[in-house]
């Protein structure tokens, strides 16, 4: 006899499967990153906040004798007060910083290489266990 909620449980199985294929996809991603070698950066610019324009600031690095300029861009879209000055206060021309470097392609570096990115990994693959649970036992 057919079950209605086997379609659901199904669709849940693949959702599952998609958003664990994705949290690999960034998790080894962000592996890689973190194997990069590590720079020296100088922050040059620092620009503040306007209306509906984030804050953003420039850094500038050298691999191999060569300079590469890169830019960071707040990613919030509507940062509070105080995560504006904490930006303003960690990005000052003159400030040191550093970066992680891909060392196939210099001038793609960046500060953040990840590493909190195993959440979308396990939230896919509980997901995916528990709709073969449910599938099994369910019926």
């Amino acid at each position: 006899m057919f079950n209605p909620y086997s379609v659901i449980l199904y669709a849940f199985l693949c959702a599952g499967l998609g958003v664990s294929f994705w949290g690999w996809r960034v998790f080894a991603r962000s592996r890689r990153r973190r194997a990069w070698p590590r720079v020296s950066a100088t922050v040059v610019a620092l620009h503040p906040a306007q209306i509906g324009v984030a804050p953003r600031m420039e850094y500038v690095y050298q691999v191999a004798g060569n300079d590469y300029r890169q830019e960071l861009t707040l990613a919030d879209d509507m940062p509070s007060r105080e995560t504006l000055e904490r930006f303003a206060a960690a990005y000052q021309p003159g400030t040191t910083l550093t970066v992680h470097c891909d060392p196939q392609h210099p001038a793609r570096a960046t500060l953040d290489p990840g590493g909190s990115d195993w959440l979308l990994l396990a939230t896919g693959v509980l997901t995916t266990l528990f709709a073969i649970l449910f599938i099994i036992f369910g019926s």
